[in-house]
């Protein structure tokens, strides 16, 4: 079903002609949006990813006895409110955790500038928050350009322009030209792919790439935890 719809040439290639100025803009626009059931399924795969987050540290803390851990993965915005939310749970007999929980939850770098951002952990970070807030307009998902090149053509009074994915109009626009103006595309290559709504300093990533990293850190968060229960 993902596939069938990357393949079904979602976006069109348009010349628009500005009334005003006569400009010819030429752009990449999406005609068709993904089906329902593909929205369906990143939404679901997302939430189910998220819980495999969520309950491990859960289910390590009611398996030594202590009271359940209320807050969601991860837990904090910074290092210093981690240290503080579990100063807090520590102080009190009926919520304090065991030592090899508490220093499995610092193990896994909730918070951001953690060493292993670099290798993903603020996308995770971002898609946690994303589907912390189940309602937000940032869940939603969408299609836009992947990627674009160009080899060859011919250009009479037209500007190049690559400029970013508009996501309100849905579209790209790759060249303007003056009324007079004329382009012969050479070589075009469009890849197409599907966007969760969000933003965040790593920018648009395919979904299919953030829940890849999502479920990887969420098994690594799982395998900790577990060891940790049994310490």
């Amino acid at each position: 079903m993902f596939e069938a719809y990357l393949k079904s040439n979602p976006l069109a290639f348009v010349v628009e002609t500005d009334p005003q100025t006569g400009e010819h803009i030429h752009k990449f626009k999406l005609v068709r949006e993904p089906p329902a059931d593909i929205k369906h399924l990143f939404r679901n795969a997302l939430l189910d990813v998220k819980h495999s987050f969520d309950r491990p540290l859960q289910a390590a803390v009611h398996a030594q006895g202590f009271r359940g851990f209320d807050r969601n993965y991860p837990w904090t915005e910074t290092i210093i409110g981690l240290k503080q939310t579990l100063r807090k749970r520590q102080s009190k007999k009926k919520t304090a955790v065991s030592i090899p929980i508490l220093k499995e939850i610092f193990r896994q770098h909730p918070y951001s500038g953690s060493p292993s951002a670099a290798s993903g952990q603020d996308l995770v970070r971002e898609i946690a928050n994303m589907a912390n807030d189940k309602h937000s307009i940032g869940f939603e998902v969408s299609a836009s350009v992947h990627s674009l090149s160009i080899t060859g053509g011919m250009f009479f009074n037209t500007g190049i322009e690559f400029g970013g994915w508009d996501s309100v109009k849905k579209e790209l626009i790759v060249a303007r030209s003056a009324p007079d103006g004329r382009a012969f595309y050479g070589d075009t290559k469009l890849t197409t792919d599907i966007f969760f709504n969000r933003t965040g300093d790593l920018g648009q990533i395919p979904a299919w790439i953030a829940l890849w990293h999502f479920a990887d850190r969420a098994q690594v968060c799982l395998e900790g935890f577990k060891r940790a229960a049994s310490d």
